[in-house]
């Protein structure tokens, strides 16, 4: 997602400085054109302060983060998200807490939807940006780990059915 803010101070360093701490970003993270330069003017007089428009272009994580928490909270969820780099290079982002369950829905079928969404918002391009692709995965209650094992206890079931009843 795209930021922009125009400002102006004494300099250009400074209005981009005061533009980053606007966005509440680092200087080094946000890319500025200059808008007009500063005039100093005689004795003061006609002077004027340097324009500048300050870009921040978020990250798709940082996208996908923001994203989870606005959704939980419009929800009136009260639950703790973390993000986590996997082994893969995809993002891990999980929930945890009293009344998250109800984003599992009957066998991972919100969850799935979620994550669908959440991948939307993180890999939403904006028109002229260049941005890699990144896999955000929904985790909700460790629910992937729990269904997992059900699914391999299933299996082991139906393969001794099958040996039993050959």
């Amino acid at each position: 997602m795209k930021k922009e803010i125009i400002t102006s101070a004494k300099t250009v360093e400074a209005a981009v400085a005061q533009g980053a701490a606007e966005l509440g970003v680092d200087v080094s993270a946000v890319t500025y054109e200059v808008l007009e330069e500063a005039k100093k003017g005689l004795f003061g007089l006609g002077a004027a302060p340097a324009k500048v428009r300050v870009t921040y272009i978020e990250k798709p994580d940082e996208v996908a983060l923001s994203f989870v928490k606005t959704l939980l909270a419009d929800m009136e969820l009260d639950a703790e998200v973390a993000m986590t780099d996997t082994k893969d290079g995809d993002k891990l982002i999980t929930v945890e807490g009293a009344n998250a369950g109800v984003l599992i829905g009957h066998h991972g079928d919100t969850l799935e939807a979620f994550q669908y969404l959440v991948n939307l918002a993180a890999n939403k391009k904006v028109k002229g940006e260049k941005r890699e692709y990144v896999k955000i995965t929904i985790d909700v209650e460790n629910y992937r780990a729990k269904r997992e094992e059900t699914l391999r206890a299933l299996a082991r079931r139906m393969a001794n059915r099958v040996l039993r009843y050959k």
